[in-house]
């Protein structure tokens, strides 16, 4: 989520995209919180900051690092769907679909089974 920072300031037009995703992850992300919370668990607070895998100083890196935040998130959106109990493997489940479908907006592809390890 906080790669979204990144991207959005390294993009034009494409920029609205970035905020959308960074607002959706973040929405997610405080509902997730809260329902550790509910549950009397203790979640993980984010690092102050982060350091991408690579420079990102052009838009095609920057979309490059949108892509991988999608990526990561899906894998954590998989992990829900396979532990989860519902509503939550549901609710995970569209969460994994729009992770994938983010990534293909920024890159162009994505893999067969989002989420999960290639074979």
């Amino acid at each position: 989520m906080f790669g979204y920072g990144i991207v959005g300031g390294r993009l034009g037009p494409e920029d609205l995209l970035a905020s959308e995703s960074y607002d959706v992850h973040r929405q997610r992300r405080d509902l997730l919180t809260a329902a550790l919370v509910e549950a009397s668990a203790t979640p993980t607070p984010a690092a102050p900051a982060y350091e991408p895998d690579s420079p990102v100083v052009t838009a095609a890196q920057a979309r490059a690092l949108a892509a991988q935040i999608e990526a990561g998130a899906a894998v954590a959106y998989a992990q829900l769907v396979a532990t989860g109990d519902e509503p939550w493997r549901r609710t995970a489940a569209a969460w994994l679909r729009d992770s994938a479908v983010r990534a293909y907006r920024w890159s162009g592809e994505v893999p067969a089974l989002p989420g999960l390890p290639s074979a």
